[in-house]
Formats: C-alpha cells, sequence, structure tokens
C-alpha cells in the first residue's frame, strides 16, 4: 500500500486544494471547479491509516436472495461467471472475503471524506465558502458482494444504483433531505 501522500485521491485532493489558494490569492471572480476522484474502485487500495480503519468483522454480510442470479438474462450471467479475460468467477465469493473487501472499500471512502473535509476547511479559510455551491456525487456505487456481484453494473439494484447528492450553498439552498 502506498503512503498517503501518494495514493491518487490524495494527489486530487491535494491539487484541488492547493487551486482554491491560487484563486484566493487572484483578484474576485466567479470560479468553476470539478474535483473527481478515482475511488472508490477496484483494486481497493487505501492508504494507511484507512486501510485498518475498518475492521472485517464488522463489515455486514452481503445479501443475496436464493434463485435471483437464474433469473438474471444469458449475457448478465456470462459475465459475471467469466468476466473478461481474466475468467474470474464473482459467484460465491466466502463472505470473509467480501467482508475484508468492505472494509477496504470503506477506508476508500474515508480518505475521500478527509480530503472533501480539507477541501470545504479550505474554502472557509479562503472566505470563499458562502458564495460557492458545492455538489457531491459520484457516478455509480458498487454491489461489493451483493446479489453475488462485485464492482458495478451487473445487474440493476439499490446495491448498485444508489448514490450520494449533497448540495451545499450557504444561503441558498434549503437544508433537508429529499428521499
Amino acid at each position: 500500500s502506498l503512503p498517503e501522500d501518494q495514493h491518487i485521491d490524495a494527489f486530487i485532493g491535494r491539487r484541488a486544494v492547493e487551486t482554491l489558494d491560487e484563486l484566493a490569492a487572484a483578484p474576485a471572480s466567479p470560479f468553476y471547479a470539478w474535483v473527481s476522484f478515482c475511488g472508490p474502485h477496484d483494486p481497493y487500495d487505501p492508504p494507511a491509516p484507512y486501510a485498518t480503519m475498518f475492521r472485517p468483522e464488522d463489515m455486514p454480510l452481503p445479501r443475496r436472495g436464493p434463485g435471483e442470479l437464474d433469473r438474471l438474462p444469458p449475457m448478465v450471467r456470462q459475465q459475471s461467471t467469466a468476466f473478461g479475460k481474466e475468467k474470474m468467477n464473482l459467484w460465491g465469493i466466502p463472505d470473509a472475503e467480501i467482508q475484508r473487501l468492505r472494509a477496504l472499500y470503506y477506508g476508500n471512502v474515508a480518505l475521500i471524506d478527509a480530503w472533501v473535509g480539507r477541501i470545504l476547511d479550505r474554502l472557509q479559510a479562503r472566505g470563499l465558502a458562502e458564495n460557492t455551491l458545492v455538489i457531491f456525487t459520484s457516478d455509480h456505487a458498487d454491489c461489493l458482494g451483493d446479489h453475488d456481484g462485485l464492482w458495478k453494473g451487473l445487474l440493476p439494484s439499490a446495491a448498485d444504483m444508489r448514490v450520494p447528492l449533497l448540495l451545499s450553498w450557504p444561503g441558498q439552498v434549503q437544508a433537508g433531505v429529499c428521499p
């Protein structure tokens, strides 16, 4: 595992913070910044201390339904049993291995969360927070063993499609939760 300062998500977060410093030093003008973290994607590779932040035995077990894989279209079944040239069988991965992957995934999420916090803190410190719309979202979720799937896109399910959408713009966006 790489040290945190060499991890791709730390690099992206650090560049975002540096960019905010550069913006704050320039004359005030509107700006747009897109900060696109790479994680959490497989292989789940959080640096220390995030790699051991979550204990595998504390992770929830995967959700699986009897016979649900038998209802999949043939192409999806083929993808999930012979994934690409590697011929990896994604079905029947032991629960303990799924829990280990989940703990590492959560570690990747915690790393990104820490960098998002640093970015928000820098916005505040540079006097940019009150006039900045911040949007946090993701392009997809991850099955993480639910429905005997790993990664993304094998079958439509909440495990694969639920993503966060958070908006913050003080005085402009009303606080609340939308189901």
